[in-house]
Parts: structure tokens; C-alpha cells; sequence
């Protein structure tokens, strides 16, 4: 018999984040992706024995699409559902995730450090096309960027927070951009405040991916490493997401 639970994740009021079905119980093999596709949830995740001895259990995460070899939203909602009193380490298809309680309904989530790609991606008008914006949008001063914590995402710096709001992938033009080095998906960024960066994740064909915290966590090494300082003296970034929650 199997178990699913529904957590609503990178909420600050009721059904406004990224939906995350928990199954537990027997694992669902190749019927995983099809379960995944029917209940359409922004993550479903399978809470599976671990094949790691550092790890309490193994979680295999899917979109409605595709499966993920990382997923924060997904290693919180295990936590949650689980009962972790104060951390629980989940083994994901790319890595070990360590998951601690900061408080009621808060978590945190360690990541592996993320890795800047090394090529700048220099095709700057399809680059802006494939996300459904010009490229009078693209911030001049900064590079497009593949940055990866274990999900390769395509980092896009964008002028303005209007055009973020804009950004809206496009899925032969993106099959065309990512060729070669195939990201899950784009980060478009842009100037939101003090201190503030409004961001979207985008994927092909899903549109938006609310609450991705690895799209986060590579936008903020990305503004660091580009020189972009945070106000607050840790450099601390905070991360506006349209109809979405801060992070």
C-alpha cells in the first residue's frame, strides 16, 4: 500500500508555493514517471531505502516530465513528512542532502557548492529569444552562465525587473541554445531593491518552477563571483519570485 502526502513548499500563505507529493511505500519502478504525470504536482518524490550508509533514505524526484537528480523543495517535503527532529540526510540521484529544522515549518538545505561553467555561452541574442525576451533586455555588464549544485541551470542577468516578469521560455529556440550543454533550465535575474534580486526558473515546456531552491543558491554564487555585493555585511541575497515566495 502506498502513502502520499501533499506539502505545500516556499509558502508564506496557503497554496501559493510549489505543491510536493510524498509517496511512501513499495517503489513504483518504471510506472514512476506516469504516477508523476497524473497526480502533477510540481515535484513527486518516492521515498525509497537508502544505497548509501550516510544516508537515512533515498528520494527519487519527478515532474510532471522528467526526473531530477536534485531537488530541495522535494528533500523538504521527506523531511516534513518524515517528522526529522532536527536534520535528516536523503540520498538524491546527484548527491547526499543534508535537511535541518530551523523552526516551525522552516528548513534549511545544504547543497554541494556550485560549479561556474567555464565557457561563457556567447550566442546573447538567441540566449534573450529563447526566453522570450530581447536582447536590449540582457544586462550588458554580466555573462550568460551555466552554473551547476547538481542541476545544470543557464544563468541570464537581465536589465530590469520588468523584463524578468516577461521571461517566458521558449522551446525550440531553447532546444537550439542548449545544444551542447543541455541545463535544466534558466535563471533569469534583475534588479529588485536593496539587496533583493528578482528571479525566475524556467523550464522548457513547465513553465515556471516556484520555490527552486538550486536555481537560488547558483544565482547568488553567480552575482558574488560577478562582483554583484549584497548590501548586508554577511552578503546575504534575497531572492523575489513572481507570484512566488522570497528565499
Amino acid at each position: 500500500m502506498t502513502r502520499v502526502t501533499f506539502v505545500e513548499t516556499f509558502a508564506v500563505t496557503p497554496f501559493a508555493g510549489a505543491t510536493v507529493a510524498v509517496l511512501r511505500g513499495d517503489d513504483p519502478g518504471p510506472r514512476a514517471q506516469a504516477i508523476a504525470a497524473g497526480l502533477g504536482c510540481a515535484a513527486t518524490v518516492f521515498v525509497l531505502p537508502p544505497r548509501r550508509e550516510d544516508c537515512e533514505v533515498r528520494a527519487r524526484v519527478f515532474t510532471p516530465r522528467r526526473e531530477l537528480p536534485l531537488s530541495v523543495k522535494g528533500a523538504m517535503a521527506v523531511a516534513e513528512v518524515l517528522g526529522a527532529s532536527a536534520e535528516i540526510a536523503i540520498e538524491q540521484g546527484v548527491t547526499r542532502t543534508v535537511v535541518r529544522r530551523e523552526g516551525d515549518g522552516r528548513w534549511s538545505v545544504a547543497l554541494p557548492r556550485p560549479v561556474l561553467g567555464t565557457i561563457p555561452i556567447d550566442q546573447r541574442a538567441l540566449a534573450a529569444a529563447a526566453i522570450g525576451v530581447g536582447e536590449d533586455d540582457l544586462d550588458g555588464g554580466l555573462p550568460l552562465l551555466s552554473v551547476s549544485c547538481g542541476v545544470l541551470m543557464l544563468v541570464v542577468a537581465l536589465r530590469s525587473r520588468e523584463a524578468v516578469a516577461r521571461a517566458a521560455a521558449q522551446p525550440a529556440l531553447w532546444q537550439r541554445l542548449i545544444e551542447k550543454a543541455k541545463p535544466y533550465g534558466a535563471v533569469a535575474l534583475g534588479p529588485a531593491g536593496e539587496g533583493e534580486v528578482a528571479l525566475r526558473c524556467l523550464r522548457a515546456g513547465e513553465g515556471d518552477d516556484l520555490g527552486a531552491g538550486e536555481a537560488c543558491a547558483s544565482a547568488a554564487v553567480y552575482l558574488l563571483r560577478q562582483g554583484v555585493r549584497a548590501a548586508a555585511a554577511r552578503q546575504t541575497l534575497r531572492f523575489e519570485q513572481r507570484d512566488g515566495p522570497r528565499c
